[in-house]
């Protein structure tokens, strides 16, 4: 008779908790970005860590990693219309205009990529610099890489630590 109370409760509780993640998932689908997507968890137990020794990094793997999946994404659907932009090797100010242009003309199309859009067009300065070296390679893959840290780290570190997470 105990055992049957006991398997009922934790069959409920585990009802609850189904639930729950329904709604994160139902939540995860209405996202603009999948970049978001950390801020709806909660975690259900703090893991319990070793204190680091040595400098902060300024970056979080995990985040460095999203910022990457995302932008390389971005790119790879919008490539067609920027890659002729990153060979003609324009001038600072008007590689900014002619992104502005590219992603006004795309508009509503731009949807979840809005906020990655204006990133590119915040540090057009940092692709300006990183297209004009030989790491660049006219690939997108590696200009996500690159843009993923920025502001927060270089191009060049943010493109090493993508390489050394991701293999690009």
């Amino acid at each position: 008779m105990m055992a049957n109370y006991v398997a009922t409760k934790k069959i409920e509780a585990l009802e609850n908790r189904v639930k729950k993640l329904e709604e994160q998932v139902a939540r995860l689908n209405r996202l603009i970005s999948p970049s978001d997507a950390a801020d709806l968890f909660e975690p259900s137990f703090e893991p319990t860590l070793k204190p680091q020794f040595g400098r902060r990094p300024k970056l979080d793997r995990e985040h460095l990693r999203i910022q990457y999946e995302d932008l390389s994404r971005m790119l790879e659907a919008y490539w067609k219309a920027l890659r002729p932009i990153f060979r003609k090797r324009l001038p600072k100010e008007k590689l900014k205009e002619e992104l502005q242009t590219v992603f006004q003309r795309s508009g509503p199309t731009l949807g979840n990529y809005r906020s990655l859009a204006n990133h590119l067009i915040e540090h057009s300065d940092v692709i300006y610099e990183f297209i004009r070296t030989p790491r660049f390679g006219d690939d997108p893959e590696k200009l996500a890489a690159a843009l993923a840290g920025v502001p927060n780290i270089s191009w060049s570190t943010s493109l090493k630590l993508c390489r050394s997470n991701t293999g690009v």
